[in-house]
């Protein structure tokens, strides 16, 4: 089976007029089976920044983008199956007038000063509404929502094969003009949740901010838990396209997707996104960087690099016992049994 995860991000959508048909007849076009194969399925994967101010309208532009897209990769790319969507915010997707500290760097430092055992903290109701908007929005897709303010595990079954879904919110303590780098943080057990196994047959994380914008209160420990436990991390942020890939403590390697812009409030014409083709039965994937060409109104594809991907079946977790699992395990080429 092969699986195609659409990584997009950093659409700041302000507007209805911000949706490009063109650009987005345009997403389908290039990863129709003429163009990068056939593919079994569909995961879009949106990191952050979906909005441009956090504001319910925007979000509104947002669905329209998003059944644009769906029915255009319905009519070009794969008919008659489920395309799942999930979402995370990005700190454009926070209304900041509901925050008086929008801008007070120090005020965040102090607090963060206090969390010694960061167990936790306490989200109070203004950082609630100034995110009100994108939850609604979230909720709809199974994705975040003001219950699961920080964490939401989604998993899904593909005709046997089992992914993990680990949608991160990274937007607390993001400032609306400074440099928030060493800021952002997690409690503890936001990072023992996404440690736990649930047993899939990869793992995979949707986070706005990386792991190196993280405060050091938290940011051995989440990185650890990241690095280690996922086969792949989508982020978004920094408005370039990169790859990396990081073993950690000579475990396998996780692929690291860093998003470009998609959209800046309707200007598409630096738009880029990746696509990453995972073939389940060889382990092996294939992954595009697609940039817009401004002047010939089309999607140039670069093949970025194939390779192999190594399943962690969700870090030393309750396996699903099932014969097709045992078999892939032993025939893993690259796990000695």
């Amino acid at each position: 089976m092969k699986i195609l995860f659409l990584h997009l991000s950093d659409l700041h959508l302000s507007r209805p007029e911000d949706v490009a048909v063109q650009a987005v007849k345009g997403i389908a076009a290039c990863l129709s089976p003429k163009s990068i194969g056939s593919v079994d399925r569909i995961i879009v994967l949106v990191t952050g920044d979906i909005a441009h101010s956090g504001k319910k309208m925007e979000y509104d532009s947002f669905f329209i983008f998003r059944r644009l897209l769906i029915s255009e990769l319905r009519a070009t790319v794969l008919d008659n199956t489920l395309i799942y969507v999930y979402i995370v915010p990005g700190n454009h997707d926070i209304d900041y007038s509901y925050i008086s500290n929008s801008d007070n760097r120090k005020y965040y430092e102090d607090f963060l000063k206090k969390q010694t055992k960061a167990t936790s903290f306490n989200i109070d109701e203004a950082e609630l509404k100034a995110r009100q908007a994108f939850f609604q929005c979230s909720r709809i897709m199974h994705s975040l929502d003001a219950r699961n303010s920080l964490f939401r595990r989604n998993v899904i079954d593909l005709d046997g094969f089992t992914i993990e879904i680990n949608l991160l919110n990274t937007t607390f303590f993001s400032l609306l003009h400074e440099n928030d780098q060493g800021l952002h943080f997690l409690p503890n057990r936001i990072i023992e949740q996404l440690a736990s196994p649930s047993g899939a047959m990869m793992a995979i994380t949707l986070l706005h901010h990386s792991h190196q914008w993280f405060n050091e209160l938290c940011k051995r420990s989440f990185e650890q838990v990241l690095l280690e436990k996922n086969t792949i991390i989508f982020c978004g942020h920094e408005h370039f396209s990169s790859t990396q890939e990081i073993a950690y403590n000579e475990g396998s390697p996780v692929r690291i997707f860093g998003g470009g812009s998609l959209c800046n409030r309707g200007d598409w014409s630096t738009s880029e996104f990746f696509a990453c083709i995972y073939d389940t039965d060889a382990k092996e994937f294939e992954q595009h960087r697609f940039q817009w060409d401004n002047y010939h109104y089309f999607y140039t594809d670069k093949l970025e690099s194939r390779g192999y991907l190594a399943h962690k079946y969700s870090v030393d977790g309750p396996k699903q016992h099932n014969a097709t699992h045992i078999t892939s395990l032993l025939e893993d080429q690259h796990i000695h049994i």
